[in-house]
């Protein structure tokens, strides 16, 4: 075995599937074509697995070509080969899938918004780490287990909820595939939620209901609720204004920012959505809320305490 001080793809490897500080050797094989009674061509190969025990074990697993003729058979173990006497792929596959979330979190998940690192950091926690947090990456694409997994989420959780489940470890695979940890495709590309459906019936309000509930609103709550009627803003667009973004020379509203649960971002949630809106007859009433101060925020609106927190915000 190799020293894994002098490897640092080793020591990486070795840390996600959590056994010692050693990493197979690299190997260069070229087995016997062989073929069953049946006329499947096969070979076989040795290959390090990590036992029960967490200990690296050898196995000479065979490895099927089908059947065909016997060039073509040699031509598909070559190929077979090529990526299986790399030292990377004998162990790749076994990469423990709560290690490499870990990672995943780090290295990818923490760069998202603010919003979308709670739900997938969420969605992870509850349900993806204690379905699969101490299997390895290549126990979840045996037989039917991720759709099995999917399909038992139905009866709690809704079609928009399964679909973000479902999306995580379909991430998480294509992002071990962009740092080499996983050769092959994408598990979770042929695993499906269902038909959409929703949980709940989706009604459009009145324009008499409309009215009604502005008006039962607080002056700046209704406010707010018609620039995101009339003006197409986000909640999260709405609370990030600030004075400054209110250009009323050409009577528009500037979307620069945005704010969610403490967190200001320094962009629209995506780059389409900076952009400037008409104020239209709003104008004159957002003048009123302002005092003068570019960077005082324009909605100074206090939430009722939610979410684990013992203040508003």
């Amino acid at each position: 075995m190799a020293n894994v001080s002098k490897n640092p793809l080793g020591l990486s490897i070795s840390r996600l599937i959590g056994y010692g500080e050693s990493v197979p050797r690299q190997r260069y094989q070229q087995p016997k074509l062989e073929q069953t009674k049946h006329g499947i061509w096969f070979f076989r190969v040795r290959k390090d697995v990590v036992g029960k025990d967490g200990k690296l074990v050898r196995a000479r697993p065979r490895q099927n070509i089908g059947k065909m003729g016997k060039r073509e058979a040699q031509a598909k173990m070559n190929e077979m080969l090529a990526v299986i006497n790399q030292a990377h792929y004998v162990i790749s596959c076994q990469i423990n899938v709560g290690r490499f979330l870990d990672q995943y979190i780090a290295k990818h998940v923490k760069k998202k918004r603010p919003s979308t690192q709670e739900k997938y950091i969420t969605h992870i926690k509850n349900y993806i780490r204690p379905a699969f947090g101490d299997r390895r990456l290549c126990d979840l694409t045996e037989g039917s287990i991720l759709q099995d997994w999917i399909d038992g989420l139905a009866p709690n959780l809704g079609w928009y909820a399964r679909t973000d489940i479902r999306n995580i470890p379909s991430g998480m695979y294509t992002q071990a595939i962009i740092w080499r940890y996983w050769q092959d495709a994408n598990p979770v590309e042929h695993v499906h939620v269902g038909p959409k459906e929703v949980k709940r019936e989706k009604r459009k309000l009145t324009d008499n209901q409309t009215r009604h509930l502005l008006a039962a609103l607080p002056y700046d709550v209704r406010l707010a609720c018609c620039v995101a009627l009339f003006c197409t803003l986000r909640v999260s667009e709405i609370l990030g204004l600030q004075e400054k973004h209110l250009n009323f020379e050409h009577n528009v509203i500037e979307i620069r920012q945005s704010f969610w649960r403490g967190h200001l971002s320094s962009s629209a949630k995506s780059q389409a959505g900076n952009r400037s809106v008409a104020m239209g007859y709003l104008g004159d009433e957002l003048k009123k809320l302002c005092e003068g101060d570019p960077d005082r925020f324009v909605f100074q609106i206090e939430t009722a305490p939610h979410w684990s927190r013992d203040r508003a915000i």
